[in-house]
């Protein structure tokens, strides 16, 4: 039997499973019934591992197969499982599945970040154009005062950080709304960011701060960039969905892909919000020790690529979780 033919006999019957396992009030599910769809679930699992085994729909029907079994097994704290489960195993699922995208992004964002230090270097007014000439001129009288990262203590703090927070929730928003153009607002905004901030750091290279600068900014920029990289993979996720639909129907595709945009933009807000403190909070302090900045900085790059790399790809390879499957 060949996948298309596969998947029209028996998509009736899983997205019967799919309501089943989408119903609120447990109280309403028939035990028999879980039982009974769980069995031909696995069989089909089966199937489709033998006959599909780089198909997308092997990673669907072990989503359906794992919530199933999920029903089957009494739980204590519930919502406190439920919680663990949706930051320690939906959103790395998502993650895995978006790795191509999750690249896509980093790539832009970054690579930006070199070409923005490089233009600097043929033109140097392009820093005035793309920072700001008056960001510069406040920062140079800083770094003429021995405290260059001194910019980021001209507000109070708990004002500062709830702004900044805003303010970068609103960038990864701008990323995402680039899915109405398939991709390319999310291409303009990363670009925009990120030569901005390549710009940025060739003026502190010149002018000889490179390091203490960034040993102030990286204490809540390790965050802070990462989750706008990560807005930009979830406008990439959601894209990929609506051109390679693959076998499924791209009314299809594009939801499955949005579900999963969805996690990975929910994962960026508690990376903003702990930015957003840090810069409103810590990153003014200009008497900080080195020695906290590094453990900070470390901290929050080691979490990062263990959150986003690591857990992921483990989860990923465990369940067989295949490139832009949907589940």
């Amino acid at each position: 039997m060949k996948e298309p033919v596969f998947i029209k006999q028996n998509q009736d019957r899983w997205d019967q499973v799919e309501f089943l396992t989408s119903v609120a009030d447990s109280a309403s599910k028939d035990p028999t019934e879980i039982k009974e769809q769980y069995i031909l679930v696995t069989e089909d699992l089966s199937y489709a591992r033998s006959h599909f085994p780089r198909s997308a729909i092997v990673e669907y029907l072990n989503s359906l197969a794992l919530r199933l079994h999920r029903l089957l097994q009494p739980t204590r704290n519930k919502h406190w499982e439920s919680n663990a489960k949706f930051w320690l195993q939906d959103i790395p699922e998502a993650t895995y599945r978006s790795r191509g995208a999750m690249l896509l992004s980093f790539l832009i964002f970054y690579g930006s970040v070199v070409f923005g230090f490089l233009a600097c270097e043929v033109d140097p007014e392009f820093a005035d154009n793309t920072v700001g000439s008056s960001y510069l001129r406040t920062t140079m009288q800083n770094i003429q005062s021995g405290e260059p990262a001194a910019i980021y203590g001209f507000m109070e703090e708990s004002s500062m950080a709830i702004g900044i927070t805003f303010n970068n929730i609103l960038v990864a928003v701008k990323a995402v709304s680039g899915v109405a153009t398939l991709g390319y607002l999310t291409v303009q905004a990363l670009f925009y960011n990120g030569i901005m901030l390549g710009a940025l750091e060739n003026f502190l290279w010149h002018n000889h701060v490179f390091v203490s600068f960034n040993m102030a900014l990286l204490l809540h920029g390790v965050l802070e960039l990462t989750a706008i990289a990560v807005a930009g993979a979830a406008s990439f996720r959601m894209v990929q969905g609506i051109l390679f639909p693959g076998t499924y129907k791209r009314s299809r595709s594009f939801a499955f892909a949005a579900r999963d945009g969805l996690k990975l933009i929910l994962s960026t807000i508690p990376l903003f919000v702990v930015a957003g403190c840090i810069e409103g909070f810590v990153t003014r302090l200009s008497d900080v020790s080195y020695v906290f900045n590094v453990v900070v900085i470390g901290a929050s790059t080691v979490f990062v690529c263990w959150y986003y790399v690591v857990l992921p790809r483990r989860i990923g390879l465990q369940q067989h979780i295949t490139f832009g499957a949907s589940h």
